[in-house]
């Protein structure tokens, strides 16, 4: 038996930067948020929900456009703009009575993300191992790199030409040609996603390696 668990979240983390900025950060994630919940919760196939309401051991299958009528969204989208627009007349009061604040722009992460190296004279040896290991530290990137370039100039078309074809077979020109793109789309960000996490590792192993070096 598999045992689901939702954790509901009061606001959306989507407008956490916004809540951010003094004053008016609160005021205007409150007008936006009730219709940035309903497009979130499109995603997940239901307007009013942010998970689907069908069966859970049925799969959802891909698509571009949740299978929810205009009307239905329309009629979201409207009450979320009066709830809104309440909820930012509620908050504005508050923002403008409350002594303003600005974040701090102190970055508290960075030693955790970098912490000091250990100092390494500045021998030639040392300077020689140093640059192989940037060097060996770089080139590892380029393996996984290759490998995500190849999967995109050959699984990825196989895989949105099946997508095609599917929606061709439905009768429905919007999935044959929306699906395709829609999956496209989301890899490509993932991927880039997942590439940009493994250069900023890199390029911080590299700068440790050139901090360590004490001249």
């Amino acid at each position: 038996m598999t045992t689901y668990y939702m954790i509901p979240t009061e606001n959306l983390p989507l407008l956490e930067p916004l809540r951010s900025i003094p004053v008016l950060g609160n005021p205007l994630a409150a007008l936006i948020q009730p219709d940035l919940k309903v497009i979130v919760n499109l995603g997940f196939g239901d307007p009013a929900h942010g998970y689907s309401t069908g069966p859970a051991n049925i799969p959802t299958p891909f698509g571009l456009f949740p299978p929810v009528s205009p009307g239905t969204v329309l009629s979201a989208l409207a009450a979320g703009t009066q709830q809104g627009i309440d909820d930012f007349a509620a908050e504005l009061p508050v923002a403008v009575s409350t002594p303003s604040t600005w974040p701090s722009v102190s970055l508290p992460y960075v030693q955790a993300l970098m912490p000091p190296p250990s100092p390494v004279p500045a021998t030639p040896e040392n300077i020689v191992n140093t640059v192989a290991s940037i060097i060996s530290t770089d080139y590892a990137i380029l393996l996984p790199t290759a490998d995500t370039a190849l999967s995109f100039m050959t699984s990825v078309p196989v895989y949105d030409a099946g997508l095609f074809v599917s929606g061709v077979e439905q009768g429905s020109i919007v999935s044959a040609v929306g699906d395709p793109i829609a999956a496209t789309v989301g890899l490509l960000s993932f991927a880039g996603f997942v590439e940009f996490i493994v250069i900023l590792e890199s390029l911080i192993s590299n700068i440790q390696a050139l901090q360590s070096l004490t001249f």
